[in-house]
């Protein structure tokens, strides 16, 4: 897999973490999965609180004492409650890797946080009981390397790769009809590789992308809605707010001040 695309939080930014009470630790994977997992992290909340995460294209495991769950892959803002306070592990995958560790159909688990059950046979059961018999971070990092590549199959084609790299130089500012024309594939049949690899489309996979560039810009920058919907290839002002309302469920300003954030001022 490529790695051009770095996924944006705002809840693991330094005003998230302190909005909502949280610690982070963070950790690159063994050099060898570094193509396909992003990042482990290990959240510590001190309290119940929700835990936002905005569509980025990824999926996740989440392990916590209680058990294993996965996000699939979203198509707009979500909560995931942490319920108690505690330290909770993650795994976190690129957008299209995760099956690269489970052969599971990811367009079932579009929008849903599930639990371990859908591991049939997987050893997920083992992964949640070795982490958890590790204090230590970096020794729960090193167990995750171990057995992710115990797990690692290829499942990728060199299309597939090229299709996301395209989408991903164009920061999601792209036609899918002509992205298909350029692979000599009909539109229904990068539909279908998208929705097995991805979970969904590649024209949803390339709005995620642009709305992550939108919110990245407007998060670290003091640049105004207008300069950022022009530079992404939104026709207009009104037409990013009606994307950040469509997929994050909120204008960029309260968007924004969900995650404490002073750098949105336009």
């Amino acid at each position: 897999m490529l790695t051009s695309y770095v996924p944006f939080q705002p809840t693991l930014t330094k005003t998230g973490l302190t909005h909502y009470g949280l610690k982070l630790q963070l950790s690159q994977s063994c050099v060898h999965l570094r193509k396909s997992v992003f990042a482990y992290l290990q959240i510590e909340a001190v309290m119940s609180t929700p835990y936002p995460v905005m569509p980025d294209g990824t999926m996740a495991l989440f392990l916590s004492p209680h058990g294993v769950m996965v996000g699939g892959p979203q198509s707009m803002l979500h909560e995931i409650p942490i319920l108690a306070a505690g330290t909770y592990f993650g795994i976190w995958f690129y957008p299209g890797s995760f099956r690269l560790f489970f052969d599971l159909d990811v367009s079932d688990m579009r929008d849903q946080l599930l639990d371990g059950s859908v591991f049939v046979g997987s050893g997920i059961g083992e992964l949640h009981e070795r982490i958890y018999s590790q204090s230590r971070f970096r020794d729960r990092v090193t167990v995750c390397d171990q057995w992710l590549l115990r797990q690692i199959q290829p499942r990728f084609t060199p299309q597939f790769e090229f299709a996301l790299d395209q989408i991903y130089r164009s920061r999601g500012d792209i036609r899918i009809g002509q992205l298909a024309k350029e692979m000599r594939y009909s539109s229904r049949h990068l539909n279908r590789l998208f929705q097995h690899h991805v979970g969904y489309g590649p024209k949803m996979f390339a709005q995620t992308i642009r709305i992550q560039h939108a919110c990245r810009s407007l998060f670290q920058t003091a640049s105004t809605s207008i300069d950022t919907a022009m530079d992404l290839g939104f026709v207009d002002q009104a037409h990013l707010i009606n994307e950040f309302k469509k997929r994050l469920l909120s204008t960029p300003r309260a968007f924004m001040g969900c995650f404490g954030s002073d750098f949105y001022n336009h």
